[in-house]
């Protein structure tokens, strides 16, 4: 029996099938965020003056917002419906969040790919669509789309390392002044999820939108309107 590479060996609680597939989404959400980056980066002096800068940083703090609003409402999908046994997504998708509320610190345990390798795959759909269609040479708004794409993917990308670094008793120091400075998870901030019945601030890139979305209600409501919808009045 020929060893496994590096790449599978570990204490990832999922299949290897899996394991293979989020090594795939690794490479392949690499490939092109390079390839789109190129493009933005080659169109840059086309399309860069005074009078684009502040819409650019405009559109990285409009990424952030959502991204922080992606990962509650999947968070929020994956705590409220479905089981570990749900085909397709079950196993590599529902199950850790599960298996999250049980065991807090499990995410700790995980590497790299565990933590973040799901988020690579998910974002594939959104990325290839974009470098394909995009003609980011002879478009400013092109161009402005595949820059707010790009900074989007890459924030969801580092959503679950946020919220490995919020469990983790001691992470780095520069990990511990940017959440000190709340631009990314803060371990109080995230606790309060952590308290029975685990049903509000489900957002964990920043957490910035929690208090917002609990105040209208927001999942409360998007529970209620989405098992009306699926005829469901428990988890399914």
């Amino acid at each position: 029996m020929k060893p496994k590479s590096f790449l599978l060996k570990g204490n990832y609680q999922y299949s290897p099938s899996h394991r293979l597939l989020e090594i795939f989404g690794v490479i392949v959400f690499t490939l092109f965020c390079i390839l789109i980056g190129i493009e933005i980066y080659n169109a840059f002096p086309s399309y860069f003056s005074g009078a684009t800068l502040v819409p650019l940083l405009l559109l990285i703090l409009i990424a952030y917002f959502t991204a922080d609003f992606i990962s509650g409402f999947v968070h929020f999908l994956g705590d409220t419906f479905g089981t570990s046994e749900t085909p397709v997504l079950g196993p590599g998708f529902i199950k850790p969040f599960r298996d999250h509320h049980t065991d807090p610190q499990g995410i700790v345990r995980h590497d790299w790919i565990e933590v973040n390798g799901s988020n690579c795959v998910v974002s594939l759909f959104v990325i290839i669509p974009v470098y394909f269609s995009s003609s980011v040479q002879t478009s400013i708004n092109a161009f402005f789309g595949s820059f707010y794409v790009l900074m989007l993917v890459m924030f969801i990308l580092f959503t679950n390392q946020f919220h490995k670094w919020a469990h983790m008793k001691q992470p780095p120091a520069f990990v511990v002044v940017l959440q000190k400075m709340r631009l990314i998870l803060p371990p109080d901030h995230h606790s309060v999820h952590h308290s029975s019945p685990y049903n509000k601030y489900y957002c964990i890139t920043c957490g910035w939108l929690n208090p917002f979305l609990l105040k209208i209600r927001f999942f409360e409501f998007s529970e209620k309107i989405i098992r009306k919808i699926i005829g469901s009045k428990e988890s399914v």
